[in-house]
């Protein structure tokens, strides 16, 4: 079962957390956590009415002390936010330096779809005036410390985001605009083409990046008949 439909069954049930008594037959391994118990507390009645036995004093009530748990419990997290638009049958993904994605960003990704489909020969109207489709992976997806929001867990949450969204648009392959979204994703992910180029706030930032694109999208271009 995906996390995130495990998260939404947990939340129905009223659950925050869950973690099995034991390994589960082919499960993923569970993150176990330490669980540090306390002594009781001495009686304050015991304390006051204590007094000393042949003029020995009393020695103070001993607290305990407030446990320690150990560090490193989980991963260290990662924090980024990705665009992730669906134009020309195929799935276009840019690291967002802000949580919002451009008006001019997304019509530039509609642009250049629309450029290589016609370039392969296909329509040059009807759905050339639709936007793409976006959307946008946030990580980490929730604030809980005990669970892992590191690189591992960030690049297994959002291969299965990315593979919702391929199988229901019938995607070809993956466009990376920029270095920073494609270390994220990798080839072995999908069975699918990668096709990286420059992101599109630096084609926006210089125009003449655009010959540089455009000779990235030959691949793209092919394979959009």
């Amino acid at each position: 079962m995906h996390e995130l439909t495990r998260l939404a069954y947990l939340a129905a049930l009223g659950i925050d957390t869950y973690v099995p008594r034991r390994a589960l037959p082919g499960a993923a391994p569970s993150r176990r956590l330490v669980l540090v118990r306390r002594d009781p507390a001495p009686s304050a009645v015991a304390a006051v009415t204590a007094t000393p036995v042949a003029g020995r004093p009393v020695a103070p009530a001993q607290v305990p002390a407030d446990p320690v748990f150990p560090a490193g419990g989980a991963a260290a997290s990662c924090r980024f936010t990705l665009a992730v638009l669906v134009a020309g049958d195929w799935l276009w993904l840019e690291q967002l330096e802000t949580r919002s994605l451009a008006e001019e960003q997304v019509w530039l990704v509609h642009a250049m779809a629309h450029a290589c489909r016609v370039a392969a020969g296909g329509p040059g109207t009807g759905s050339a005036t639709n936007p793409p489709q976006a959307f946008q992976f946030n990580w980490p997806m929730h604030s809980n410390p005990q669970l892992d929001n590191g690189e591992t867990a960030a690049r297994a949450s959002l291969a299965a985001f990315l593979a919702r969204r391929i199988e229901e648009f019938h995607c070809r392959g993956v466009v990376l605009l920029g270095e920073a979204g494609g270390q994220w994703v990798h080839g072995q992910d999908f069975d699918l083409p990668l096709v990286p180029t420059r992101s599109t706030a630096e084609v926006l930032a210089q125009p003449s990046l655009k010959r540089q694109v455009w000779a990235d999208l030959l691949s793209l271009r092919r394979d959009t008949a």
